[in-house]
């Protein structure tokens, strides 16, 4: 159970920036990237991800040929 809540868990980007190893500049890139599973809270609140939803994109990412993404 507590793995579940884990994975609904919702990241601030603080803690994405901890979680991929990248700074502020290349979150904000991904924000814009419209395959981040990123969403914000209110009308121009602050950005969240589930982490379930991350790190379903991350194992997407890793599959995709074209396309490079540089983490730490």
């Amino acid at each position: 159970m507590a793995d579940t809540n884990r994975e609904d868990q919702l990241l601030t980007s603080a803690e994405l920036m901890k979680y991929l190893g990248i700074g502020r500049t290349k979150l904000y890139q991904l924000y814009q990237d419209p395959s981040f599973p990123a969403f914000r809270l209110g009308e121009g609140g602050a950005w969240m991800v589930r982490r379930s939803a991350l790190n379903r994109w991350l194992n997407l990412v890793v599959k995709q040929p074209g396309k490079t993404y540089l983490f730490h």
